[in-house]
């Protein structure tokens, strides 16, 4: 995997609790920037981050990204900083976390993953926040916790699109577009947000994650900014390939780790891309896990295995 900024630089940024400076410097920072940008949905979040700095921070533009997952980090100036919890990291605050970053980074642009997966965090991170852009490459059922079917998925979104100047939609399957895109719309045109909603050609529909390139077009094109240039855009594709790709392991099976994949719906694309694109005389295994208690809903998805063997074979 490649990619246009050589990050060779390795910190590490702890998380402390807010003093009075700390909430001086983070509102200072905070509506000084010219561009906060919030990666929202369900697939492909951190992806998104990693590319919008890369070209981003390529082309000498300031700007921190902050993804989170297994190992949350910030791409900093060239550099990338883990992110330390402490000793108990299921109990970090989101203010603690987000407001500190922001006071303890100056920076033109922020461009944060969207961490939260309940109705109240997921507005309180908008509160916090306060996104010029929220970009939505998909929406997926997947946690239960934001809601039980589609609509109440995409009812919970758009309720916090209040205070947004636009919104980027990205969905590469129609049935999930159709569904999720005119309730996005209708907020959208509610609280006077610009919606944009993407367009994957056809041809490259079944291409996991490959709506992401697209959706920083769209981008570009909001912030004033010219399109991909050639090298910009094979580096994104590389990246979206590359995250899909079969791997052969040292015991001598081929297998794809989806470890963060736990809905149906992309894990169908992911097996319909590899059974069109990987011709190959052995099994690939699907490497995922499900969560426990505090993030039940994310397995719940699947219902039961029968469930995940059906969509797999």
């Amino acid at each position: 995997m490649t990619n246009l900024v050589d990050i060779n630089i390795e910190k590490l940024h702890k998380i402390h609790r807010l003093r009075w400076k700390d909430l001086r410097s983070y509102r200072e920072n905070l509506y000084s920037a010219k561009y906060r940008i919030l990666a929202s949905g369900s697939r492909g979040k951190s992806g998104l981050v990693e590319d919008i700095y890369n070209i981003l921070h390529s082309r000498g533009i300031d700007i921190l990204g902050k993804v989170t997952g297994s190992r949350p980090k910030i791409f900093y100036k060239g550099e990338l900083y883990f992110i330390d919890r402490g000793k108990n990291p299921k109990k970090f605050f989101l203010d603690y976390e987000n407001a500190g970053i922001i006071a303890d980074f100056k920076s033109d642009i922020y461009c944060f993953e969207n961490q939260t997966i309940s109705k109240y965090t997921s507005g309180y991170i908008h509160h916090l926040f306060k996104p010029h852009i929220e970009v939505i490459p998909n929406i997926r059922l997947e946690h239960a916790e934001l809601g039980e079917s589609l609509e109440e998925l995409a009812y919970t979104f758009g309720s916090n699109f209040r205070d947004l100047e636009y919104v980027i939609y990205a969905e590469q399957l129609s049935p999930n577009r159709e569904v999720v895109a005119p309730i996005l719309r209708e907020y959208s045109t509610l609280y006077g947000v610009e919606f944009r909603m993407v367009d994957v050609p056809y041809s490259e529909s079944s291409l996991p994650g490959f709506e992401r390139i697209y959706l920083l077009q769209e981008l570009m094109d909001i912030m004033g900014l010219p399109p991909l240039e050639y090298h910009e855009y094979n580096m994104v594709v590389n990246r979206i390939l590359w995250e899909s790709k079969p791997r052969l392991s040292t015991y001598g099976f081929y297998y794809v780790g989806l470890s963060k994949v736990n809905d149906l719906d992309t894990t169908e694309v992911i097996m319909d891309y590899l059974d069109r694109y990987y011709i190959m005389n052995r099994p690939v295994y699907i490497l995922a896990y499900f969560r426990g208690i505090g993030l039940i809903g994310r397995s719940f998805s699947f219902h039961s295995l029968e469930d995940w063997r059906r969509t797999t074979q």
